[in-house]
């Protein structure tokens, strides 16, 4: 079994002042952000933050419990999605200030924090000054700038690994106390692995019938718009998902395609796998298709199912060369998500990773991978 491709481009991070109560005393409020630099060119309005309901979520869910453990005035947590003002608003300065076009190459140009830094870091610094930032898949340029001005931030993910009852977050943080309880507390990787034995075990009761080729290999669509495929200040195409194709179809006898269920371009997708050798359109539930033991590989350009196929004891890989941040076994640890299954919706937590010596320990919420789990399998129903 391999882990998923861990490369380059990994974000420039130096952890803030690492005395507790110093970055407690410095904050003078919470602001909870976004991706406010994200432009979607399938939205009308470039002006609006696509993220804003992101923001919005995350303030009502979990930034006012911080607000409440850091001891923050309730108007003192406030929003920035950087669309308010006109040509005052952070997305215009950012844009007109670099000469580019409200359009999604240019979000990607500026993605990374590799280009134009020196003209973005002011404008950015300005706005989040002397703040805690509750983030919500902050870009890499937007933490580049909070750890280059010692600006403390906790960013927040949906974690990939969905196999679970439930959804749950990733998050990760440059302060190092904060970081380093989060991960005392994080899901450890064999509930991972339990659940996805449960699921595989289900898949071959109900995969019946024909299946796969064996050792075959299941490229994994993505949705066109998406930071994920955003690599060296571009944003990766239909092309790019062709080119892996055929690499892929050169070395296997055959690959599926399995389109992300919100893609918009089913047509011209079906178009292009239709075109290459020993390759085939795929409908199939996702975890049964990594439970059915046909695959060998799981590829995608940067998709998190890739993640997830891991647990499922199946090789993996990804085509862009950049960091997977969900990677636990990633060497630089303070650019890992963690995986906080429910706990990070409780006061109760962020006393423990925001407070002091007074609350030492925190006995998280771990699902159980056998609860239910002869029912889930059997998929029969007696009686009640």
């Amino acid at each position: 079994m391999s882990t998923i491709d861990t490369l380059e481009n990994s974000i420039d991070i130096t952890p803030v002042a690492s005395n507790i109560q110093t970055i407690t005393n410095n904050i003078k409020k919470i602001i909870v952000t976004s991706d406010i630099l994200k432009i979607d060119d399938r939205n009308n309005d470039k002006h609006i933050n696509p993220q804003r309901i992101n923001a919005e979520w995350m303030k009502n869910l979990v930034a006012n419990i911080i607000g409440k453990t850091l001891s923050i005035d309730e108007k003192a947590v406030i929003y920035e999605h950087g669309d308010i003002g006109g040509y005052d608003s952070i997305r215009w300065k950012v844009y007109s200030s670099c000469g580019l076009p409200l359009e999604s190459q240019s979000w990607a140009a500026i993605y990374e924090g590799n280009e134009f830094f020196d003209e973005l870091e002011p404008i950015l610094y300005e706005s989040y000054k002397d703040s805690l930032v509750i983030c919500f898949e902050a870009s890499p340029l937007m933490l580049k700038v909070f750890n280059k001005n010692n600006i403390p931030y906790i960013d927040f993910s949906i974690h990939p690994v969905r196999f679970l009852p439930d959804y749950m977050f990733g998050i990760r943080t440059n302060v190092e106390e904060w970081r380093k309880k989060i991960s005392a507390v994080k899901i450890a990787e064999d509930v991972f692995y339990d659940f996805a034995r449960v699921s595989r075990a289900r898949t071959t009761r109900i995969m019946r019938g024909t299946l796969p080729i064996e050792d075959s290999a299941l490229f994994m669509g993505q949705i066109e718009i998406d930071s994920s495929l955003i690599c060296n200040g571009t944003i990766a195409t239909e092309e790019t998902v062709e080119n892996a194709l055929i690499e892929l179809s050169s070395i296997y006898p055959k690959v599926y395609y399995k389109r992300h269920p919100h893609s918009k371009s089913e047509d011209a997708l079906k178009k292009i796998v239709s075109k290459i050798k020993n390759c085939e359109w795929i409908d199939v539930n996702v975890y049964d298709a990594f439970g059915c033991g046909r695959f060998d590989l799981v590829a995608s350009l940067s998709s998190g199912s890739v993640t997830e196929a891991k647990y499922f004891d199946i090789k993996t890989k990804w085509i862009l060369p950049k960091q997977n941040y969900f990677c636990l076994n990633s060497q630089e640890k303070s650019n890992i998500y963690y995986p906080i299954y429910q706990d990070a919706m409780k006061r109760e937590f962020w006393d423990y990773v925001l407070g002091s010596e007074i609350i030492p320990t925190f006995i998280p919420t771990i699902p159980n991978a056998f609860d239910g789990a002869m029912k889930f399998n059997l998929n029969m129903k007696w009686g009640r």
